[in-house]
């Protein structure tokens, strides 16, 4: 294979790609250097050895996933009070992810070096695909698509393939760059070039067409209730007296605006062993609810969706939980971990996903974190819900650009799953979207 002119090392190509694509993200937010920031690096590695292409892939995730790791250093000190404590956690994860993208690397290389470079935009999906739905550390985080969520006219090919289709089609467009702005000298990919212009081209047409095309259905009054009280580091008992007080205050303005359903963040409500849940929203509730809380059964405790549909409550337990957050991998055999002030016992997750019947609709609950697998969203318009409902706490990150990738999700989750969103935040971001991704109408941080 030919070795055309290299502007970069692969080593300094991957550094520069990961600043760029690190500057595509919060707090930077130069969104669409998404385009353009894989140019550097998928150049840089034509016709290089295996070694150094790999040693590449160590780079980009020093930078690219050091950076965007970062935020849990000041949310780890922010609750236990210590930086040792806070830096330890990152340091543990960077070098993970260090090893995807070396693994990254190495695929990438080996695609180049068997003159199959076309495959490389598949190649990066599979890895987002990989570090999004690996055992234990499943962790949907830094996807190429995710800096565009503002634009959902360009993101509806989600609806066909998901975040990762997207994320596919931005890569396919770095490569198309690469390729035109240093072509290879044999010429071999000229036609692939062609070739991939109509798929861009039309992944970009059926985004806009869908984008422009009215989803069917009928309108309704629906409510995100924003109690505006810190659920993560408000003391407990100070905690419980603010959102018992705004809670019919909440209910009451839904009530005046003719809301056919009011959504809760998780944790709304007390901890309890009953499946009603322990919250003041009037008993029974004016208008039907849905809201998070934590359940007691059997000796298990469960991150739990409550819904009133105005005759009954029902519940549908929370499947896919936080680790370190909800539970605590080795917590038994790694005593270091104490230091940390985790929680003291671990969540339990359910054993299936289910919609919940409440006011006209059938909701499929996204507790949180689950808010980030299009999976989950996908099997809740399975079991035939009309609209998603995400309940959050988003507290735990403020002031961290973790925060500004978590509420986004909500609007891949509607573009994939077909559906209207309703995302209600402690804090904020609360929003609710049609079932295109745009969002309708959102309550400001306070």
């Amino acid at each position: 294979m030919s070795k055309p002119p290299r502007p970069f090392s692969p080593s300094a190509g991957a550094a520069l790609s990961a600043v760029l694509l690190v500057l595509a993200f919060p707090p930077f937010d130069l969104r669409w250097l998404v385009f353009v920031a894989l140019v550097p690096w998928l150049v840089s590695i034509r016709g290089q050895e295996a070694r150094a292409v790999r040693r590449s892939g160590l780079v980009f995730g020093s930078i690219f996933y050091g950076y965007q790791m970062w935020w849990v250093v000041p949310f780890v000190y922010k609750w236990t009070g210590s930086l040792v404590s806070g830096l330890v956690p990152w340091v543990v994860t960077v070098p993970i992810a260090m090893g995807y993208f070396w693994l990254q690397a190495s695929w990438m290389g080996a695609a180049e070096r068997q003159g199959r470079a076309w495959a490389i935009p598949l190649l990066w999906v599979a890895m987002e695909f990989i570090r999004s739905y690996i055992p234990g550390l499943a962790f949907p985080w830094g996807h190429m698509a995710t800096p565009l969520w503002p634009f959902p006219a360009v993101l509806q090919s989600a609806a066909l393939g998901g975040i990762f289709l997207v994320s596919a089609w931005v890569v396919l467009v770095n490569q198309w760059l690469a390729e035109w702005r240093w072509p290879r000298a044999d010429g071999a990919m000229n036609r692939w070039r062609t070739g991939t212009a109509v798929v861009i081209v039309a992944l970009f047409g059926y985004s806009w067409w869908r984008a422009s095309t009215p989803p069917e259905g009928n309108w309704h009054v629906v409510a995100a209730a924003q109690p505006g009280v810190d659920q993560a580091f408000t003391p407990v008992d100070e905690e419980r007296i603010r959102l018992d007080g705004a809670g019919p205050e909440l209910m009451a303005d839904a009530e005046r605006a003719g809301a056919e359903l009011v959504v809760f963040p998780e944790g709304f409500a007390s901890p309890s062993e009953s499946v009603v849940p322990t919250a003041v929203l009037g008993y029974p509730p004016a208008v039907p609810v849905i809201l998070g809380g934590n359940l007691v059964q059997g000796g298990k405790r469960y991150q739990t969706a409550y819904s009133w549909d105005g005759m009954q409550w029902k519940h549908a337990n929370k499947t896919r939980l936080v680790v370190f957050g909800e539970y605590v991998p080795g917590r038994d055999v790694l005593p270091f971990l104490k230091n940390f002030n985790l929680p003291a016992g671990d969540l339990t997750p359910g054993d299936r996903v289910q919609s919940l019947p409440v006011g006209p609709f059938q909701a499929g609950p996204l507790l949180c974190f689950e808010g980030l697998f299009p999976d989950l969203a996908l099997a809740q318009q399975q079991a035939g819900a009309q609209l998603l409902t995400v309940q959050a706490i988003d507290d735990w990150y403020a002031a961290t650009p973790a925060w500004e990738q978590l509420y986004p999700g909500a609007v891949f989750r509607s573009i994939e799953a077909g559906l209207p969103v309703v995302r209600a935040g402690s804090k904020g971001r609360s929003y609710i979207t049609d079932a295109r991704g745009n969002i309708v109408s959102w309550l400001t941080r306070v």
